[in-house]
């Protein structure tokens, strides 16, 4: 080999080097990689570029069967790292992902598009393949025999009554709401809490729920008595059975029946 072929070949070779290194990084961890149904585990997600962003870089959304993906306020904040002693930009994004189920899952076959300054050139725009990664959701061992599974640190349940109660007579109505509220698993997971009573002499119309998730999982329901009779009728109870994350333990939350004497 001449030395003009080798000094060719080294050339080449460090061409590629560089041009493999300028590629995006792109990072994905799961912590813990074992979690209890109804607690997050953290997935962070890192991507590092060679020069600045041009564009923000499209996450892929991280939905998973029997998980549901959350991406908190605040998630994403700058960052930057030395490669190859060169200060590369970057963006962290940190999602929380909720198992509900126990089960292995899996994160893969994902990419996402990252568009980045190519200085004296046009922007790049890549297609970068993510890592794959894998965690476990798991339910305790204590918690197996709860059926619906609720589990949270916190659950709370209010029955509120519109309208008098004292002195009700025929043709009078009350309106009685059931809200129930949980710091853990989405408001998918709280149950149906009443159906409408029969009686004679009682009407019951009940609403469609309202559920909702926000700083708490929020399930509300609503049931309007119309006494076309005189008599006792009873308002109905409620009664969960959930799983304590905080101090790991099966718990129940409830409130009692309510007889409402109604004049004829």
């Amino acid at each position: 080999m001449t030395p003009r072929l080798a000094c060719l070949l080294l050339l080449a070779a460090v061409a590629t080097a560089a041009a493999e290194v300028q590629q995006p990084i792109v990072r994905l961890e799961a912590t813990p990689e074992q979690v209890r149904v109804g607690e997050p585990l953290q997935l962070r997600v890192t991507v590092l570029v060679p020069t600045w962003f041009q564009k923000p870089p499209v996450f892929p959304t991280f939905e998973i069967a029997n998980a549901v993906t959350r991406l908190p306020p605040d998630s994403s904040f700058p960052t930057s790292e030395r490669v190859n002693n060169e200060t590369w930009s970057g963006i962290v994004r940190d999602y929380r992902i909720y198992p509900l189920s126990a089960a292995a899952y899996s994160l893969r076959g994902l990419t996402m598009k990252v568009t980045y300054a190519n200085p004296g050139e046009e922007p790049r725009v890549v297609d970068v393949d993510l890592p794959e990664v894998g965690f476990r959701g798991v339910v305790p061992e204590g918690a197996s025999t709860l059926d619906p599974y609720i589990a949270g640190s916190s659950l709370t349940l209010e029955r509120e009554i519109e309208g008098a109660t004292d002195g009700l007579k025929a043709g009078d109505a009350v309106v009685v709401r059931y809200v129930a509220e949980l710091d853990g698993l989405p408001a998918m997971f709280l149950p149906p809490m009443i159906e409408a009573p029969a009686a004679p002499g009682l009407a019951a119309y009940l609403d469609e729920p309202d559920v909702s998730d926000g700083e708490v999982a929020r399930r509300s329901e609503q049931l309007t008595l119309v006494f076309d009779a005189g008599g006792t009728f009873e308002v109905p109870g409620v009664s969960l059975d959930w799983w304590n994350t905080a101090a790991e333990r099966i718990e129940t939350t409830s409130v009692p029946p309510l007889a409402l004497t109604v004049a004829g």
